[in-house]
């Protein structure tokens, strides 16, 4: 009986050997077909997440920037009994500066217009009695210094403060003003028209954004700036001396590698 079972086992060895389920020849021409196929068609691993940049401030070296900025200033005394009152500010400047470190030297020309919406007149003004209104227009070149957090806030904002000093070419352009229904206009000639060049300082404050661009990155802040008190001389030939300049400004700008 055990050799019966020994010669079926063989028996279908021999079948299996002779008679396999896939030819070996199906199988060579599945490899060749593999091994002859475009790359297109090969199985492929899955793509890698692409990671987004990460936002970067400008290097050391040369940059240059603009920004824009608004705010108000107090009113000006002078030494005439009267007294120069002032609405808003508007102002525009450029940088040109160089980055080493934490440290930032610049040097800025701008231009500031104060809105003067009317002359408080005392007593012994020189001016009749009447509505006047005008303008305080500043040029000024500065030499700033700033000084910038190593650390960003949030990744992308570093904190920065500045100090300038330079020099200011002021115009005071004071004219009567007529008013109907509320919409005023400058009527006459000019009470005051001269100019005059003094010192002038600054103190900034604020934040560097970074961007995203490598090439460029944002700023905003606080400005205060003063001038050295001004010496105009009226229509009529009356010399007198008004407050320096002051305004408080706050400001938005960019900046860009050279």
């Amino acid at each position: 009986m055990a050799s019966k079972f020994v010669s079926i086992t063989l028996a279908l060895g021999l079948a299996a050997a002779a008679f396999p389920l896939v030819p070996p020849r199906a199988l060579a021409v599945e490899a060749q077909i593999m091994r002859e196929a475009p790359p297109e068609a090969q199985p492929m691993p899955p793509p890698e997440p692409i990671q987004p940049a990460a936002p970067a401030f400008l290097p050391d070296g040369f940059y240059y920037g603009f920004a824009l900025e608004a705010g108000v200033a107090p009113n000006f005394a002078t030494d005439a009994d009267f007294e120069v009152g002032a609405d808003w500010v508007h102002s525009f400047g450029f940088q040109a500066g160089f980055r080493v470190g934490i440290f930032r030297f610049e040097t800025e020309p701008g231009i500031q217009s104060i809105q003067v919406g009317s002359l408080k007149l005392g007593a012994a003004s020189p001016f009749p009695a009447d509505d006047y209104a005008g303008n305080l227009a500043s040029g000024s070149l500065m030499a700033n210094l700033y000084i910038e957090s190593p650390v960003a806030l949030f990744g992308r904002m570093r904190p920065y403060a500045g100090w300038g000093l330079g020099f200011s070419a002021v115009h005071a352009q004071y004219t009567p003003e007529d008013c109907y229904f509320g919409v005023c206009s400058l009527e006459g000639d000019d009470i005051v028209s001269d100019s005059d060049f003094v010192k002038s300082r600054q103190f900034m404050a604020g934040l560097t954004i970074a961007s995203d661009a490598p090439d460029l990155e944002y700023y905003l802040g606080y400005r205060r700036f003063e001038t050295e008190d001004l010496e105009f001389r009226t229509a009529g030939n009356v010399d007198f001396v008004q407050d320096g300049l002051e305004s408080h400004t706050f400001f938005i700008g960019v900046r860009l590698r050279r």
